[in-house]
């Protein structure tokens, strides 16, 4: 794939096929995973992934961060589901290169793969670190309330002594 414009080329020559590809991606995403986000916002997020993705497929030499970048701007936007990233495997291994024109050859195919799997790694990286930071919110919270607690029973001690003492 060498010999290929720079990206903001590739992306004005591919603009229809990567719009028609950003439209099935959101449309997939909104199937898979609901986000409280409107149609529009949901199609300018995944426009700008997929013009990246756009970009790190005809990459010279090629962007192995790329996908994986992608895949954690998806967990970010809130699209964390599995099955969020199964439909975007799907639509990404099935839509991407036909609508952007591409022949189905080896060279496209391993650069795509390579694609998938960055964003694959990244997704689960992202969701993975996701899953640690609830699991640090929930046992900072957990021990704010024991404190909270401790705090508690040690002024209701201190009054009972109080009252104990000068009661008398």
């Amino acid at each position: 794939m060498t010999g290929h414009p720079d990206a903001d080329s590739l992306a004005d020559r591919h603009r229809h096929g990567l719009d028609t590809f950003a439209k099935a991606w959101a449309k997939g995403l909104h199937r898979a995973h609901y986000v409280p986000i409107s149609s529009a916002e949901r199609y300018r997020i995944v426009s700008g992934l997929a013009e990246r993705l756009v970009g790190g497929l005809f990459a010279e030499p090629p962007d192995p961060t790329c996908g994986f970048g992608v895949g954690e701007d998806l967990v970010a936007a809130g699209f964390a589901s599995p099955d969020a990233l199964g439909r975007t495997i799907a639509v990404l291994n099935t839509r991407l290169a036909a609508d952007l024109g591409l022949p189905a050859d080896a060279a496209v195919c391993v650069r795509l793969t390579a694609l998938l799997e960055g964003l694959a790694a990244g997704f689960t990286a992202a969701v993975h670190d996701r899953s640690l930071d609830a699991q640090d919110a929930v046992r900072l919270a957990a021990l704010a309330a024991q404190a909270r607690a401790e705090q508690a029973l040690r002024a209701n001690e201190a009054r009972f002594r109080h009252l104990a003492t000068h009661d008398a």
